[in-house]
């Protein structure tokens, strides 16, 4: 006997955006999903050490439930409903906590920030951005996420960022919905469906094991759709000490669920060690080919989704998977603790003149004069460097041979390994310059301000923070009256749109009145006598036809001519949620008081629905106007 099925109606579903309505299941698949779940929540209660409340498992079917129907129209054809439906719900049902691999992970949240940064440059936002940033850090961001050193944009502002994401739910929630709003309609669906086509990528992979990958046969051991109790050596990768010789088939026995629950771990491992974890070969070539495009993406897409709470974000190890396949592609991923080879070694720049000059490839022969085309003369790689980029190579540093090395022996190209090190030792001259510009150890004729140690000048140095302050404070005010500016441009932008809305729907109408004084003056025209000919009455109306107005005695006639058209009493207040959903508005107006008139024109024209009028005293002429209508309207 299954349990009573969860209910799934007053709350509206969403998945990348899309709103969804969750499918009706026969009584096999409420019997599969309810035999599922309660497998799992026995599990559970057996191993309360998980932490995973029932709660958490009636949410998890519900979600299964209302996004069953998008991925059985999806993959169902492929692989089979049943599958897919018995898929979905163990890959949801399996009692793990995707708490490292989340939106709630800080690597994931700067991931986010710096799109976000990444996107306000594109977009032109970053005056509307930075308004929404405090001014100064809430928490040391130090030891909370990974170290980096951008070169787009300092610490001190990815670090207000991240403020405002690390307390999204809190005391910045009101400035993280306004950020969230900064991104277009169009670029969120791109997010959205980022997300969406890498999770469902995964899913496939999935659905490949389900229903490809035979389990080994155990004589000892029945084969089940859940672990056993001592499954949970399972949820890490090479967990010592090993498992007892009984518990180490279980990826054999259940290569499903060892699959979901050993996808985090593995991404970006060799395919021996796949293999080594997974057992069958057909898993580790599915799991070593999922990636993903634009990982900083998926990091923004997840923060938006969380947002939005959408059903993406609450697919447990689906989710989980696609979030850890998007850390692992991050730069930080990889911490390492021990010692690499310095970025740089002491010595002396190239000089030696020893590389001709040649034209950029499919360079105009117009754009050199002949004077100043150096071909035939050599130069420096200095030179050629300064050529390119307008900088000065460093005089005292060299790149590092034993960098170098090490990128070698990671397997890089040696032309790949080169270049790394020439990068690295830019970087790092660059850094250390920024640094000394920061600290103040130059002034601006090039002499040392203060030897290393000695006290700054205090006077000069409280100068200098009330000139910085003050040129804060003006570009504060700056910004905010160019935001202000912005803000009433696009207001009469709208108010703009809006006039020319009404304009083009006060047209309209004024063509129906047109047509509809021609047809009172010219009596009936050959056309609508043709048309009124073929027609039968009573004429069964196809359309949302809302009738207002009219004398009793009319309204009385033409009732039974048009069966499925709606009509209103002329003394009654019309019904504006009725006149929403009509696909057309038809008048009366002899016998339509002015206040109900404007009522219904103004609620017709705010839903762009079309409005007519008709031209006759006559019931039957009426009704012949409206299926005239019904019948130029479907030809069109």
């Amino acid at each position: 006997m299954t349990k009573k099925k969860t209910t799934l109606r007053g709350k509206t579903w969403r998945l990348a955006g899309e709103a969804l309505t969750p499918p009706a299941l026969s009584e096999s698949e409420e019997r599969l999903l309810s035999d599922i779940f309660s497998d799992f929540q026995t599990f559970i209660l057996a191993e309360s050490a998980l932490g995973i409340h029932p709660a958490t498992m009636r949410g998890r079917e519900t979600a299964v439930r209302a996004c069953l129907g998008y991925f059985c129209e999806r993959f169902g054809e492929e692989y089979g409903r049943e599958t897919v439906t018995k898929a979905l719900a163990t890959a949801v049902a399996l009692p793990v906590s995707p708490d490292d691999f989340s939106p709630e992970s800080n690597s994931i949240l700067l991931g986010a920030a710096l799109w976000l940064l990444d996107y306000a440059e594109s977009r032109s936002l970053q005056t509307e951005l930075l308004s929404l940033l405090p001014e100064d850090c809430v928490l040391d961001m130090e030891p909370l996420i990974p170290y980096i050193e951008d070169f787009r944009y300092s610490k001190e502002l990815i670090y207000r960022l991240m403020t405002v994401l690390l307390n999204r739910k809190t005391n910045t929630l009101r400035d993280f919905r306004k950020m969230m709003g900064l991104i277009r309609k169009d670029d969120a669906a791109k997010l959205r469906g980022a997300f969406r086509e890498t999770l469902s990528d995964y899913f496939n992979r999935f659905l490949e094991v389900c229903k490809r990958v035979t389990p080994s046969p155990s004589p000892d051991v029945s084969p089940a759709l859940t672990p056993p109790p001592s499954a949970k050596d399972l949820f890490s990768v090479g967990k010592k000490p090993a498992p007892p010789p009984s518990l180490r088939d279980i990826p054999e026995r259940t290569p499903d669920v060892a699959f979901l629950i050993k996808t985090p771990g593995l991404i970006g491992f060799p395919p021996d060690k796949m293999r080594a974890e997974l057992y069958y070969r057909r898993m580790t070539d599915l799991l070593s080919g999922f990636t993903t495009p634009n990982p900083y993406e998926i990091c923004a897409a997840s923060v938006l989704l969380e947002r939005e709470n959408d059903l993406l974000m609450n697919l447990n190890t689906l989710t989980n998977a696609t979030l850890a396949c998007t850390e692992r592609y991050l730069p930080w991923a990889l911490a390492y603790g021990g010692k690499l080879p310095t970025l740089y070694e002491n010595g002396a720049t190239e000089y030696a003149l020893s590389y001709p000059f040649q034209r950029p490839s499919g360079a105009d022969e117009q754009e050199l004069e002949d004077d100043d085309a150096p071909e035939g003369e050599l130069f420096s790689e200095e030179q050629l460097f300064y050529m390119a980029t307008g900088y000065l190579f460093p005089r005292d540093r060299q790149p590092s041979a034993a960098l170098e090395a090490w990128f070698r022996e990671q397997g890089l190209p040696e032309a790949n390994a080169r270049g790394l090190t020439m990068a690295a030792m830019a970087f790092s001259v660059a850094d250390d310059a920024r640094t000394d510009a920061e600290d103040g150890v130059w002034g601006a004729d090039g002499a040392a301000k203060y030897a290393p140690g000695e006290a700054r000048d205090e006077r000069r140095e409280s100068d200098d923070a009330e000139r910085i302050a003050d040129l804060t404070r003006q570009l504060k005010s700056a910004k905010q009256s160019a935001h202000d500016k912005e803000q009433l441009i696009r207001q009469l932008e709208e108010q703009l749109r809006d006039e020319q809305r009404r304009a083009e729907q006060d047209r309209m109408e004024l063509r129906g009145l047109r047509d509809t004084l021609f047809r009172t003056r010219a009596g009936e025209i050959p056309e609508f006598a043709a048309v009124e000919n073929q027609i039968q009455f009573p004429w069964q109306i196809r359309r949302r036809v809302l009738i207002f107005g009219g004398h009793d005695t009319w309204s009385k006639s033409i009732r039974p001519l048009l069966p499925g058209a709606r009509f209103f009493q002329r003394e009654s207040l019309p019904d504006l949620n009725a006149i929403k959903g009509a696909d057309v508005v038809w008048i009366q107006a002899n016998a339509l008081s002015h206040k109900f008139y404007y009522r219904i024109i103004e609620t017709a024209r705010k839903e762009n629905i079309p409005v007519r009028y008709f031209g006759f005293a006559s019931a039957r002429k009426c009704a012949e106007q409206v299926v005239e209508n019904e019948l130029e309207d479907s030809e069109a």
